[in-house]
């Protein structure tokens, strides 16, 4: 029987990405977790992964979490405005969330 040929670890990352975004529109938010980290992982620089991983935290309500995510992937892409917008949105809900009674 022929082996099948190992998935390269950039074709493992687009398909662990493709299969959290849909679990994440499926609202499985905790398997999605799941998949991104694993992304990040295997490419810890990977923009996609990161900026993916840190929106799904801040939509979980984890905005601290998010913040460390957004502040990697501005990291690997400084001029990026949606990173820094993103960035900028987590930082002002954890510090809303640490600021409430």
């Amino acid at each position: 029987m022929a082996r099948k040929p190992a998935e390269s670890r950039s074709a493992r990352v687009q398909r662990l990405l493709q299969e959290a975004r849909t679990l994440r529109r499926d609202g499985r938010f905790a398997e999605a977790e799941r998949r991104y980290r694993t992304a990040v992982r295997l490419h810890p620089d990977n923009l996609t992964s990161l900026f993916n991983l840190g929106t799904l935290l801040q939509a979980m309500n984890r905005p601290a979490e998010a913040a460390k995510f957004f502040e990697r992937a501005l990291a690997t892409n400084p001029p990026d405005p949606d990173v820094k917008a993103q960035l900028l949105a987590a930082i002002q809900a954890a510090h809303r969330a640490h600021a409430a009674p």
